[in-house]
């Protein structure tokens, strides 16, 4: 084994690649932390006092407290029906075929009567009417009677809020209907409305005769309410 003086040893140690040289390196990294080491606690004492500040909620608004807020009022729709309350309850509802009209403005109070011209008639009252009275008013004893009477003509389906009654004067306003007549019979197909009839006059709302009124409110049974 070669010795080698301590000068040239240490020399030698100090070669690329030998121990001297890495435990140097070493010596030098320790250092470098060391001098890293110093500023550490610092930042940790930074990142714990971050950690350690309270987490922020959400800033949801403190509930307030409900403001009453006025409300319009439900307009008020009024009409005018023959169909009494008894015969409401046994349909269900009140079918759109036996509101006869519609009543602009508020309805009048005590025994004041609704002007004629604050009424607006319901169309589909007026074609149920007319199908009814077609349908069943040849039928009607005190139509069939009439037609025999008559023997050849026309007879007529009178509105009895007429003033003087069916056999008196009665004006084109209260003649709902006619038939024509041929050898004291009915023809029911010669049914024709009168256009100048009117639901509603100053002397109140249309009225039926008895069995064509009990007919129109028993066809309002096959009727769909709210039609």
């Amino acid at each position: 084994m070669r010795v080698l003086p301590p000068n040239q040893h240490l020399q030698r140690a100090g070669a690329p690649g030998s121990t001297i040289e890495w435990l140097a390196r070493e010596a030098e990294v320790v250092q470098v932390l060391c001098a890293r080491r110093i500023q550490t606690p610092a930042a940790e004492a930074r990142f714990v006092r971050r950690r350690r500040r309270p987490t922020q909620m959400w800033p949801f608004r403190a509930k307030q407290s409900a403001v009453a807020l006025p409300v319009a009022p439900v307009p008020t729709t009024n009409f005018l029906s023959f169909v009494a309350p008894r015969e409401v309850s046994s349909l269900g509802e009140l079918p759109g075929e036996a509101i006869a009209a519609l009543v602009e403005g508020p309805m009048p109070s005590g025994s004041a009567q609704v002007v004629p011209d604050a009424v607006r008639p319901n169309r589909v009252f007026i074609d149920f009417m007319h199908e009814v009275i077609r349908a069943r008013a040849p039928s009607d004893p005190d139509l069939r009677a009439a037609a025999a009477a008559q023997w050849d003509g026309w007879v007529y389906v009178i509105d009895l809020r007429t003033p003087d009654g069916p056999q008196g004067r009665v004006p084109a306003e209260d003649i709902i209907g006619g038939f024509q007549v041929a050898h004291g019979e009915i023809l029911a197909d010669t049914y024709v409305p009168n256009e100048k009839h009117k639901v509603y006059t100053s002397n109140g709302l249309v009225r039926l005769p008895p069995l064509l009124r009990a007919a129109f409110v028993e066809e309002l049974k096959r009727c769909k309410p709210g039609r």
